[in-house]
């Protein structure tokens, strides 16, 4: 049975089947329905048979009973490996399946090659080769059947049932100059299963901080370090350390602060891995939160394995083992962890590691995705441009009263999104600080982000909004100073579960000149958060504002302020480190007037000419600032006390969204439009 040799390879590394899933044993080795012998070929083992033994470590990602030995010998030709006699009870059935793994040991890197032969539906042989760099502790190799053989006619095995298994190792080379054992273990047949990375501490967009919390060490952030161990199952450059205090909590934890940039889609189930490094045997909990759809989440898992990485698994198919005590439901934003959960610091303080958290889930190929958008009556066409189809206007269809929709069938994977006016030219514009985009690493285009897992019909949003007409508030901080300059490295406003940590994407600015810091962002009816302003960029938080002792300070948040669930548009008026209900930093038990409520704008889509009409509540003189969504300014002007109506022209304006800021003694408000 002598193979050419291929240099073409596929590498699909897997350390754990995923529960939930339909799987099915081919072969285990535990009990005689699901296990057989191997027969030799290629070396000087020609004719004899593999034998089953006692698994030599029962460790890391297999710690079943018994195992298959497989010898490459001294000198065994490049092709040397062994077939099925007899064959499995159970077929390789590719028909309904659309993966098989198998677990290996290897004494050094390599190869491990499987093969498939006697097709009872007419399916060609087939073979494939996964590389691994792992060595001495097991790991779980998969194969795609949907790729083409590495040998004629270099079909794929999809669709076909196969008989006998045929394994290689090394497949390539020549035996060495000594016989090589090689342990193999649990052939499973599976669906296919996609695998996101959430966080790997190597790259920015897969890199975040935690911020912990019941122990001595509350508020402070993790650190990224070099790997103290890079060995085994994880030789990455970067991994997380973890401190757990003397004086922790038995709850004591850490929360993702900011959260990472993948959140975590449980739609179609499956499992989120974890590495650790422990010099104890321990527990790790994960936790859940913020999902729109689901409730927040935990799970505890055990781990035996001390002084080197192994991988734990959490079923997102478990109840949580707190109230509401359900499965997993939608995409959650925040990720919180807990070593030795349930166990106090007792006095000794210990340190963990942490890296490569992954999701692994089964999903078809292909979902079928509604877009919707409410481009408001008399938008004309609108169009559909993304990531999926090269940014080319894709025109939507008019459903009436506004709404304009699209059905795409997209590849399952992430992708990023606008919708166009008019001619197709005019796109949507967003700030950076919406909660449905994200901002290319070099700032200059700021895009709706989507994850495509499942067919899914998207709600209809407002163009230029991440929620639907109506369902949005428009919130404004002003922050003044007083005894304390603002750094140069910028003021910040930050913390909670929304803001982060400071230094992140929530810059305060000064477009006037005038001492007064302000911000503004659109979130939805009912945000809520706690929150804190920072003078400086200090992802550690030492430059946070300390309102210990404080009305406006909650101590049981890290002396953080708190906003309450916001039902319209709000203005927050206040003074860095002080509680304060306006810019001067006076201190008032009494809420601003919002003095400019009545103000509007008509209309919000403009072409040229628009009129700013006065509420009933302010007579006096309003400073106008027109703004663009980075927070230059590009026009100021005058609104005086005998002007009831002020026409204001924008015919010079290039295209796209804007912010009309309104100012006076008293009162602040902003105002969005849009211009074609």
């Amino acid at each position: 049975m002598k193979l050419m040799v291929h240099l073409f390879l596929t590498c699909v590394l897997l350390i754990m089947a995923i529960p939930g899933m339909a799987q099915t044993t081919v072969l285990d080795f535990e009990s005689a329905e699901t296990s057989t012998t191997f027969q030799y070929f290629g070396s000087s083992l020609d004719g004899s048979l593999t034998t089953v033994i006692n698994n030599p470590d029962p460790s890391g990602a297999n710690t079943s009973t018994q195992v298959l030995r497989f010898v490459k010998p001294v000198g065994a030709q490049v092709w040397a490996g062994a077939f099925s006699n007899p064959n499995p009870i159970q077929a390789v059935d590719f028909s309904t399946n659309d993966r098989i793994c198998i677990k290996v040991w290897m004494p050094r890197p390599g190869n491990i090659s499987l093969k498939f032969e006697n097709s009872s539906n007419g399916g060609s042989n087939w073979i494939q080769t996964v590389t691994t760099d792992v060595s001495t502790s097991w790991v779980e190799l998969c194969f795609d059947p949907g790729l083409p053989s590495l040998e004629a006619p270099f079909t794929s095995a999809a669709g076909f049932v196969y008989n006998t298994v045929v394994i290689f190792a090394y497949f390539g080379e020549l035996g060495g100059a000594t016989d090589e054992e090689i342990y193999l273990d649990d052939i499973i047949l599976g669906p296919n299963v996609s695998e996101d990375v959430i966080l790997d501490f190597e790259a920015a967009e897969t890199i975040t901080n935690f911020q912990y919390f019941g122990s001595a060490l509350d508020g402070q952030l993790t650190d990224n370090i070099a790997n103290p161990d890079a060995s085994g199952i994880n030789t990455s450059s970067t991994v997380l350390e973890f401190v757990k205090p003397g004086d922790a909590q038995v709850w004591a934890g850490a929360f993702s602060n900011p959260a990472p940039t993948v959140p975590v889609n449980t739609t179609n189930g499956g499992q989120v891995c974890i590495k650790v490094w422990s010099a104890t045997p321990g527990n790790l909990a994960l936790k859940l939160e913020n999902s729109p759809t689901g409730a927040n989440w935990i799970q505890t898992q055990t781990f035996e394995t001390t002084s080197q990485w192994t991988e734990v698994c959490f079923d997102l198919t478990l109840p949580s083992i707190e109230s509401p005590f359900e499965p997993t439901a939608g995409i959650y934003g925040t990720i919180v962890i807990f070593f030795d959960f349930g166990t106090a610091g007792g006095g000794v303080e210990k340190t963990y590691y942490l890296d490569d958290i992954v999701l692994r889930s089964a999903s078809s190929s292909t979902s079928n995705i509604t877009f919707s958008v409410n481009a408001g009556a008399g938008a004309g066409d609108v169009f559909l441009i993304g990531t999926f189809n090269d940014w080319t206007p894709a025109q939507m269809t008019n459903e009436g009263n506004g709404i304009y929709t699209m059905d795409m069938e997209l590849e399952n994977g992430v992708y990023e999104y606008k919708y166009l006016l008019g001619t197709g030219d005019i796109a949507e514009e967003f700030s950076g600080l919406d909660e449905c985009t994200v901002t290319t690493p070099d700032g200059e285009f700021t895009n709706r982000r989507l994850i495509v897992s499942g067919d899914e019909e998207l709600d209809v949003v407002c163009f230029n909004s991440c929620y639907n007409c109506g369902e949005a508030v428009q919130i404004t901080l002003n922050l003044g100073f007083s005894g304390e300059e603002p750094a140069e490295s910028g003021v910040y406003l930050s913390g909670g579960l929304a803001f982060g940590a400071p230094g992140g994407r929530f810059l305060m600015t000064d477009p006037d000149d005038d001492g007064v810091y302000s911000i503004s962002f659109e979130r939805g009816i009912g945000f809520t958060s706690y929150y804190a302003f920072a003078n400086g960029n200090c992802p550690d938080f030492i430059c946070k504002e300390d309102l210990s002792g404080q009305a406006c300070a909650n101590p049981g948040n890290f002396n953080d302020r708190l906003m309450s669930p916001v039902q319209g548009d709000l203005v927050i008026n206040t003074c860095y480190a002080v509680c304060s209900d306006n810019v001067e930093c006076t201190t008032s038990t009494s809420e601003e007037a919002q003095l400019l409520e009545g103000f509007d704008l008509h209309p919000t889509i403009v072409h040229d000419k628009v009129s700013l009409v006065r509420g009933s509540l302010f007579e006096g003189e309003v400073l106008l600032h027109v703004t663009d969504l980075q927070g230059r300014v590009i026009q100021k002007q005058m609104m005086y006390a005998h002007e009831q109506r002020k026409e204001l022209d924008f015919s010079m304006l290039k295209s796209g969204m804007y912010l009309l800021s309104m100012k006076a003694v008293g009162g602040f408000k902003s105002l969005k439009f849009v211009k074609l």
